[in-house]
């Protein structure tokens, strides 16, 4: 008999997980499915959202999954898994399967003998990676005309942003009556226009590095100059933080 073998952290699962999953239950005629603990999540993620037990729980109630494993994974293999498996199920062909854009040269669980290796199981695609999905509810990315931004962090008297502008795009011509605004450029070029008032402006271009001041009430203007996308990490100071709180001007 053929007992497939796959792991992962399913934290959270999602579509892609299924998809990886019920492809690998047609390698076979048993699907074993090793959950990667809270301690390995930690590891590589700082934390886990779902607890293992909760994890498992929901592995395990998949139609295409015929039994869930625990294993030791403090070295952040699969090894542990295998060498189970191998125990449970001594006169089958054990198969381990894997997704994305694992192969035979980056896994150290090649060093496991008598097991046969499957890879590219569930396709390349990552849309629905975990940490994209943790990432999107935690900090939305929110599309602008001129790009993209998204908040970082925020507390009463400051909010942070991370902005990404797109080659060639403005923001439109802005003050912002409730807020100064502190950016730092880490990729790319932005020419930034103030107007002070009283005919007294300012247009420079700044570079990965540097830094631009905009006190409130200043009308300023951001372009991006240059041929590829360009990233600012924004800070806002002030008493009221509302994308309402701006005055434009052709």
């Amino acid at each position: 008999m053929i007992t497939v073998v796959a792991t992962g952290g399913f934290d959270p699962i999602h579509s892609g997980h299924i998809e990886y999953l019920k492809e690998a239950s047609c390698c076979g005629v048993r699907l074993i499915v090793g959950v990667n603990s809270d301690e390995w999540l930690e590891r590589k993620k700082g934390r886990y959202f779902m607890p293992y037990e909760e994890r498992a729980a929901i592995v395990e109630a998949l139609s295409c999954v015929d039994k869930v494993i625990s294993f030791d994974d403090k070295d952040g293999s699969a090894i542990h898994c295998l060498e189970q498996v191998k125990l449970f199920y001594p006169n089958d062909t054990i198969v381990f399967v894997n997704g994305g854009d694992r192969t035979s040269d980056n896994i150290p669980e090649m060093a496991v003998e008598g097991i046969e290796f499957q890879f590219g199981i569930g396709g390349q695609s990552k849309k629905n990676s975990s940490s994209w999905i943790l990432k999107e509810w935690s900090q939305p990315t929110v599309q602008r005309a001129w790009g993209t931004y998204t908040v970082l962090d925020t507390n009463g008297t400051w909010q942070v942003k991370e902005l990404s502008f797109d080659a060639g795009k403005s923001l439109s011509d802005q003050r912002h009556s409730h807020r100064s605004e502190h950016w730092h450029v880490v990729s790319g070029s932005i020419l930034m226009e103030l107007d002070y008032g009283m005919k007294r402006t300012e247009a420079k271009v700044y570079w990965p590095g540097q830094s631009i001041d905009i006190p409130k009430g200043v009308w300023h203007k951001a372009t991006n100059v240059g041929t590829e996308a360009a990233k600012v990490i924004e800070v806002w100071l002030g008493d009221i933080f509302d994308e309402n709180d701006i005055e434009r001007r052709d």
